[in-house]
């Protein structure tokens, strides 16, 4: 049984030449078939191919944009596996966790590594994390959608059920989008496990507040319509 996991990467080399040695050993200890995908930018930025090669790691290039939403697709299309974990470059998702999302791939079609659930935390300052939770408790409230922590990109997904997926969204909004248009026919297909989100390693975060929550809100109206 083969895992993909999907790294989207805008100038992460530094944190990548950390965290790709830690998922082959997990992978090792898992005993279970790997593909990691790291998908740069249109016009690299720095080392990143080079670290990917170093690491035997597939390295790929977004297909028409730089946005998130595009890293995401690209990736996507990349895999092959039965099961794909996303996650992010910089250090906040731990290598290690894959072993509790991969003990949970069988009960959900979406396994989500959640900040806002019992026993999850998050080292955000505290008015990103407030705006996290308001946003989220508005996308629970349009959708339907029951998951507590619909922004946070650690996630392990059905593989054949995540490829059939048409995906529009440009920006990080593509997180809400994925988990609207998976479940949408079921949302017991979503479950979530305690996380602690760590501050990144290194280098600087590439999600901008003001304009992560007017996509957000041009994204909730559009998926509103489509769960009517």
């Amino acid at each position: 049984m083969m895992l993909s996991i999907v790294i989207p990467s805008y100038s992460e080399a530094q944190n990548l030449s950390c965290l790709l040695p830690e998922l082959g050993r997990v992978a090792r200890e898992l005993t279970v078939s790997l593909e990691i995908v790291v998908v740069d930018t249109m016009e690299p930025t720095d080392n990143t191919e080079e670290v990917c090669r170093q690491h035997g790691v597939r390295w790929v290039k977004r297909a028409t944009s730089d946005y998130y939403g595009e890293a995401i697709r690209t990736g996507i299309e990349e895999t092959s596996g039965a099961f794909v974990i996303m996650m992010d470059a910089d250090g906040s998702h731990s290598a290690e966790f894959i072993r509790q999302l991969w003990e949970r791939r069988d009960d959900a079609d979406i396994v989500i590594a959640s900040r806002f659930m019992p026993g999850g935390a998050t080292d955000n300052p505290f008015m990103l994390t407030a705006m996290s939770k308001v946003l989220n408790f508005v996308f629970r409230k349009v959708t339907g959608v029951t998951a507590l922590d619909t922004s946070n990109s650690f996630r392990l997904y059905n593989g054949d059920l995540l490829r059939a997926q048409r995906l529009v969204c440009l920006h990080f909004d593509i997180l809400q989008e994925l988990l609207v248009k998976m479940t949408r026919h079921d949302p017991s297909r979503v479950v979530e496990i305690p996380y602690h989100f760590r501050e990144r390693i290194s280098g600087r975060s590439k999600r901008r507040l003001l304009q992560f929550g007017l996509n957000y809100l041009v994204t909730l109206y559009t998926l509103r319509k489509s769960v009517r």
